[in-house]
C-alpha cells in the first residue's frame, strides 16, 4: 500500500461503523464523484447532471489544489459516500481566500 493508498486519521470523526478516510486516486475517482453529484442535486430538486467530461475537465483546470493532497474522501464499509476539496486565491489585499466544497450521498 502507497502513502496514497493508506487510510487517513481524522481527529474528531464520527464514531460510525465502518467508516474511513483516504486520499483522491485520480480518473478511477471520477464515477463516484459524479454519482455523489448528481445524487445530492436530485435530493435538492436541481435539474443539472454532472457527467464524467464535466470533472474530467474541472480536474484538468484546477488551480492553487492538488487534488491529491487537498481532497478527502469518506467511505463506508468499502463504499465511498462523501468527498470534500480545498482550494484557495490570491486577494487583493495580500490576503489568501481559502474555500472548502463538500458533497455527501444524501442515503
Amino acid at each position: 500500500m502507497t502513502t496514497d493508498e493508506r487510510a487517513i486519521t481524522v481527529p474528531g470523526a464520527p464514531s460510525i461503523s465502518g467508516l474511513a478516510f483516504r486520499r483522491f486516486r485520480g480518473e478511477p475517482d471520477y464515477p463516484i464523484m459524479v454519482a455523489i453529484l448528481n445524487a445530492c442535486d436530485a435530493a435538492d430538486g436541481l435539474d443539472h447532471v454532472s457527467t464524467m467530461d464535466e470533472i474530467a475537465h474541472a480536474f484538468a483546470h484546477l488551480r492553487n489544489c492538488d487534488s491529491r493532497r487537498d481532497m478527502l474522501l469518506a467511505e463506508i464499509d468499502g463504499e465511498t459516500v462523501a468527498f470534500s476539496r480545498v482550494s484557495w486565491s490570491q486577494q487583493g489585499t495580500g490576503e489568501r481566500l481559502y474555500k472548502c466544497y463538500g458533497f455527501v450521498h444524501p442515503d
